[in-house]
């Protein structure tokens, strides 16, 4: 198959290409064009832009579909990763890490929160 050459027989081609997994060095040798073309076109050209960035999110969608249908089929690593990131309040992944200075006992951290601290009206000095 021949380079395409014109802009408004490349665009569709490139769309098509990211739409189908490719990367965007991969849609822009497909297509016959330099990256540096794509990333100007992608920058001046606003449709152009929106079609660039919906062909890429669907991309994630497709993979997110993948990924419901192994959890739903029992693989325990799917099943794992989309209750973390999708239920965080209840399944999200923590680690207790403990520790101790030599003979002088346990550390103790306090977790700063922005937001309690932000409510002072004076530095220093309790809610």
């Amino acid at each position: 198959m021949g380079k395409v050459r014109g802009k408004k027989d490349v665009k569709p081609v490139i769309i098509e290409s990211l739409k189908d997994g490719a990367t965007v060095s991969a849609a822009c040798g497909g297509a016959g064009i330099n990256r540096n073309t794509f990333y100007k076109w992608y920058e001046q050209d606003p449709e152009f832009a929106k079609e660039v960035d919906a062909a890429q999110k669907s991309r994630v969608h497709h993979v997110e579909d993948s990924l419901y249908k192994k959890a739903m089929a029992g693989n325990l690593t799917a099943i794992i990763f989309y209750l973390c990131n999708r239920a965080p309040e209840k399944w999200k992944n923590v680690q207790k890490v403990e520790a101790s200075l030599h003979g002088q006992g346990p550390l103790h951290f306090v977790l700063y929160d922005p937001d309690k601290h932000a409510q002072h009206s004076e530095p220093g000095k309790p809610a």
